[in-house]
Order: structure tokens, then sequence, then C-alpha cells
């Protein structure tokens, strides 16, 4: 197999998100993510135009905190999985 190219290093945030955006939206698979810190991750992005966030937790509860971001929970593919370990197995799984 051949050495894949070097990647040349991203020197500002500026940068990382026109080079993400330049690729076009990835899907981001967040386990548990009744996290505050992923989901404000996830929503930027996704109002970025660089990520489509795949959840993985308590849909009634995802559902609340997206809301309480003023972001859609409609952006997002939620994936019913209360149970943390399991939802990081079933994250594992759809990557």
């Amino acid at each position: 197999m051949a050495n894949p190219r070097p990647v040349e290093p991203v020197h500002t945030l500026d940068e990382l998100i026109a080079r993400a955006h330049a690729l076009g939206p990835r899907v981001v698979a967040v386990p548990a993510a009744e996290s505050e810190t992923a989901l404000q991750a996830v929503v930027e992005a996704r109002r970025r135009g660089i990520a489509r966030g795949l959840l993985f937790g308590d849909r009634e509860g995802l559902e609340d905190r997206l809301w309480k971001l003023e972001e859609d929970p409609a952006h997002h593919e939620i994936v019913h999985e209360p149970d943390d370990r399991r939802a990081a197995s079933l994250a594992v799984e759809r990557v």
C-alpha cells in the first residue's frame, strides 16, 4: 500500500473550518450525546455546513436540549438509546 499524501498543518481555526467546509458535511456520531458541550459542538458544526449529527441517547432529552440551543432536532439523526454503553457500541457500529 502506498504512503498517503502528507497533510499540510493547520495554523488557525478559520483554516481548519475552511478545509472542512471544502470537503462538505460529514457525519459526526456522538454516543451519550446529552453532553451540553458535545451538542453545542455538533450544532455549531451543522450551522457552519461541515457536519451532520448522528446522536445517540435519550431522544426526549436530546430533543429538549437541542430546542434550548435554538436548534431543530430534525437537522440531526437521533437514535434512542438511553444506556451509555449501548449507545457507544451502536455509534461504533454506525461509523
